[in-house]
C-alpha cells in the first residue's frame, strides 16, 4: 500500500513539474510573438514616417539645395528617434528596412531596440569602433537572424547565387550621405573575429583584407574590389553549425 502511495505521490510531482513547465514554455513563446507583433508595429509608423520626412524643402542654415535639405531633415527625424542612430540600411528584394543603431559596444543593441526596450530581436548594429561617416574603410552591422523572418532573416537567401543576380545592391544611409553598395562576396564563416576587421594599419594590409574576403565568396560576384573602395559588411548568424554566421561584403558605389 505505501508503495502505491509513494508512487502517486511520484506521478503527481511530475504532472505538477510538466504543467509548470508547458505553462513557462507558453509564456516565452507569446511573449516572443507579442515581441514580434510590436516590433513590426514600431518600426512599420518609423518607415512611413521616415519616408514622407522632408517632404517640405524649406531652406536651413548651410543647406543650399532641396536635396541637401531633404537629407538633413532624414537624419534630424532618426537622430530624434534615438540619439544613438547611425543610418538606414535597405536591401530590395527583402524585409530588410531598418535604422541602424551604434552603443558602446557590440553587445547593448543586440539585447535592445530602438526605444531602449529589451527585445528578442534587438536592434541592427553598427560596430561601435566605426566613426559611422566617411573616414570608415568598412562599415561593419549586425543583426539577428529571427524566426519570423525579421531584422537580417533574409540575408541567408545571399547563399543562392541566383537570388543576388536579382538583388546585388545594398542600400545604406548614413547620417551624412546616401550610398549604394554592390555586394562583391558572400560566404559562411566559422567566426566572425577571424573574418571581420574595421580598422587598419596601411593600405598594404587594407588591401590583403580585400581580396581574402573577395576568395571565400560562395560564387563569384564578379564585382572588382581594391584599396581605393569603401565597402560595407553585414553579417547575422546562419545555423550550418554552432557559431556560424553569413557574412556579405558590398563595396560602395
Amino acid at each position: 500500500m505505501n508503495f502505491l502511495k509513494n508512487k502517486n505521490v511520484w506521478i503527481i510531482l511530475l504532472i505538477v513539474l510538466l504543467l509548470i513547465l508547458i505553462f513557462f514554455s507558453s509564456a516565452k513563446i507569446i511573449a516572443y510573438i507579442v515581441d514580434g507583433k510590436k516590433t513590426d508595429r514600431v518600426y512599420d509608423e518609423i518607415r512611413e514616417a521616415y519616408l514622407d520626412n522632408g517632404l517640405e524643402t524649406n531652406a536651413k542654415d548651410g543647406l543650399n539645395t532641396n536635396e541637401d535639405n531633404l537629407y538633413y531633415k532624414k537624419a534630424e527625424f532618426l537622430l530624434g528617434i534615438n540619439k544613438n542612430t547611425a543610418g538606414w540600411i535597405s536591401i530590395l528584394g527583402t524585409k530588410v528596412d531598418y535604422p541602424v543603431l551604434r552603443g558602446d559596444d557590440n553587445i547593448h543593441y543586440l539585447k535592445y531596440n530602438l526605444e531602449e526596450k529589451r527585445s528578442s530581436r534587438g536592434s541592427i548594429m553598427m560596430d561601435y569602433r566605426n566613426a559611422g561617416d566617411s573616414r570608415d574603410l568598412n562599415i561593419t552591422i549586425y543583426g539577428h537572424n529571427m524566426k519570423d523572418d525579421s531584422m537580417f532573416h533574409d540575408l541567408i537567401s545571399y547563399k543562392d547565387r541566383a537570388f543576388f543576380e536579382l538583388y546585388p545592391k545594398v542600400q545604406f544611409d548614413t547620417l551624412e550621405r546616401a550610398g549604394e553598395y554592390s555586394i562583391f562576396s558572400v560566404y559562411v564563416a566559422d567566426s566572425i573575429e577571424d573574418n571581420i576587421k574595421i580598422n587598419f594599419s596601411d593600405e598594404i594590409e587594407y588591401s590583403e583584407y580585400l581580396e581574402s574576403v573577395k576568395n571565400l565568396s560562395l560564387y563569384d560576384c564578379e564585382i572588382e574590389v581594391n584599396a581605393s573602395d569603401r565597402i560595407l559588411t553585414l553579417t547575422t548568424c546562419t545555423y550550418e553549425k554552432k557559431g556560424a554566421n553569413l557574412i556579405i561584403h558590398a563595396k560602395l558605389n
